[in-house]
């Protein structure tokens, strides 16, 4: 990628809060047979990294084990031969020292990065190119070298795990006698791994790979030429187009290839020349993460491909709240926008062998509460993942539907679902605090400690049926009582804590939504569209206001579904599967993605789809 002229423009990288992490000193580094999951630190002025901690608190708890340290000294010109250290713009030794150890402390690896910068006019370093002039070559590898080893001295002092003899220099590979003197003499003061980071496009143009120990790649591709392009067309670009090429390399070299640097900006045009940090662009924070989501989803899954740094994370995280729309919100930066969501997910997968969201490939869904156990088999038969009663969860059952379907036992959690002789049994009268008289059940109070106690034990006897999963419901009961909300969001955090190995569905819940997204796989928006009307006992499509409320509501949901957050299901309510109000809300779940079925309001009878027994006109509607 060309970097910033540093003189031009200083960046300043900060942060408005701190993520609490720190594992005691004698964690060990990230292993070596690991992938890696790196992200660039840079230092651009002094004052850099003097509160660097929580920026590696935030990158631990998003599932990175590595960070690249960029290096930046700097030659006047694209012509110098003389490269030096700036006083404000590269940074002490003992900071370099410093950040090395406590990315050590976390059980991180390190790579270090010497990088060289151009101060004056638009030229950037891939144009140090000295022509036939073996005179210039001979004492700016010097200068270079000299440079080179300051710092290989120090990740051997430091026992830092990969250095980088250089990056993206196009004009002087081929002086490869001069690169592989370099290579040599680092290797005379440093015992680890060490590579170079030619920049994609430029790798065949390197002659003196073999020398080193990964194959190193500065990967900024352009992924699409349409005007609107879909993340299947980034997926496509990298499946056939650039993985290829990339295992032709590995292939050639017989070493593991390592993309140094890869990153979008938060812009809508950011799938075209994405090292081009000036190009303008409106502000597209889903563009980014769906380019995030391309490279996770095909490069990150290639064995030969040992690991991806990103570009980057802000060496301090101090004021970067205030600043962000100034520096960081069309930039490469991706904390606290959706790609970060969207990196989590997959590097926590691979770092920590959390499971990713099961719910995610979900396609077909339901709840069913019929007595009809025939009914319910056949309708499993249908389905990734259905929601049951808990008298269907005899492990028998279970077993012998959950190979190619997810089960979710149904627990409520406001309101008292259970047998009367429980009620008595675990002393719960005091827990009530109100009644819901649609269903004439008791509502009831997650904060009393015997009530809590017996939910649960609900979900334990849930989870020993071995359904892998738990349907939340009766949650949106905080919205009446805002009393229990401060509760109910401490508890289904707890539930997320206590079970970290299973998946929870929220019903509604819309009142701590975001409070507890980290903490949820699924959430079902029930009345999607169509209700029971208990007043007049009928079926009935909401009113106008109430479907505008839905549609808001659902696209808040969307954010969380397209972020690879939650899955977010649809139900609706209707008297048969041949109803008008199965189309409607079936339509409008469609419209944005969600899982939908519909049921009649006791949900013994429930509907995957709209039948047509009506005219052509209404069969060509639907489709």
């Amino acid at each position: 990628m060309r970097r910033r002229n540093i003189v031009a423009g200083l960046l300043l990288f900060v942060f408005a809060f701190t993520v609490v992490f720190l594992p005691g000193p004698d964690e060990k580094a990230a292993d070596a047979g690991e992938k890696m999951n790196g992200a660039n630190i840079v230092y651009y002025w002094k004052g850099d990294w003097d509160n660097v901690a929580p920026v590696l608190n935030r990158l631990k708890s998003d599932g990175f084990n590595q960070i690249a340290i960029c290096i930046i000294w700097y030659q006047k010109t694209k012509d110098s031969v003389t490269i030096r250290e700036d006083e404000n713009m590269s940074p002490p030794d003992e900071k370099i020292v410093y950040l090395i150890e406590e990315a050590h402390k976390r059980g991180m690896g390190v790579m270090l990065r010497p990088y060289v910068n151009i101060e004056e006019g638009n030229s950037w370093e891939g144009q140090i190119d000295f022509g036939n002039n073996s005179s210039l070559w001979g004492r700016w590898f010097e200068s270079y070298e000299r440079f080179v080893l300051h710092y290989a001295k120090i990740a051997q002092e430091e026992d830092v795990e990969l250095f980088s003899v250089g990056a993206e220099l196009e004009g002087t590979v081929n002086e490869t006698g001069h690169w592989e003197k370099v290579i040599k003499d680092v290797r005379k003061v440093y015992n680890g791994k060490i590579l170079y980071a030619a920049n994609w496009g430029n790798e065949e143009n390197v002659k003196f790979f073999d020398k080193l120990d990964y194959i190193s790649l500065d990967f900024y591709p352009t992924l699409s030429e349409k005007k609107n392009p879909s993340e299947s067309d980034f997926e496509n670009a990298l499946r056939n187009e650039c993985i290829p090429q990339l295992r032709s390399l590995y292939l050639k070299y017989k070493k593991p290839i390592i993309l140094s640097e890869t990153g979008f900006r938060s812009i809508d045009s950011a799938y075209t020349d994405p090292w081009d940090y000036e190009k303008k662009g409106k502000t597209d924070y889903e563009m980014q993460a769906e380019l995030y989501k391309a490279i996770l989803n095909t490069l990150y899954k290639e064995d030969f491909i040992k690991g991806i740094f990103l570009w980057y994370a802000p060496p301090s995280l101090t004021e970067y709240t205030e600043d962000f729309d100034k520096y960081y919100k069309n930039d490469y930066a991706f904390f606290d926008k959706p790609a970060e969501e969207v990196i989590k997910r997959v590097f926590l997968s691979s770092e920590t062998g959390e499971t990713v969201n099961p719910l995610l490939s979900v396609n077909s869904a339901a709840a069913c509460y019929s007595e009809n156990e025939s009914y319910i088999r056949d309708l499993t038969s249908h389905l990734d993942l259905i929601v049951l009663q808990t008298r269907f969860l005899d492990p028998k059952f279970v077993s012998s539907v959950s190979e190619k379907t997810l089960v979710a036992g149904y627990v409520s959690i406001l309101e008292f679902d259970g047998e009367k002789t429980d009620f008595e049994k675990y002393k719960l009268k005091d827990a009530v605090i109100g009644n819901n008289n649609n269903w004439d059940s008791p509502i009831m109070n997650i904060n009393n400690k015997n009530y809590r106690n017996y939910v649960i034990r609900q979900i334990r006897d849930v989870f020993d049926s071995g359904a892998q999963g738990v349907f939340l419901d009766t949650i949106d009961d905080v919205e009446n009582f805002p009393e229990l909300k401060k509760g109910t969001i401490e508890f289904v955090k707890m539930l997320h804590q206590k079970f970290p190995d299973k998946f929870f569905i929220m019903n509604r819940g819309f009142a701590i939504l975001d409070d507890v997204a980290d903490d949820i796989q699924g959430a079902l928006f029930e009345d999607f569209g169509t209700y029971y009307n208990f007043d007049k006992k009928r079926y009935e499509v909401f009113s106008e206001k109430d479907l505008d409320w839905i549609n808001k509501m659902a696209l808040k949901l969307r954010k969380y579904q397209d972020r690879g957050k939650i899955r977010v299901f649809a139900s609706g309510y209707a008297p048969s599967q041949f109803s008008p109000l199965v189309l409607f809300s079936e339509l409008l779940a469609r419209k944005y993605g969600f899982v939908f079925y519909a049921s009649d309001i006791w949900i013994e009878d429930v509907y995957l789809h709209f039948r047509y027994p009506f005219p052509r006109v209404i069969r060509v509607f639907a489709e």
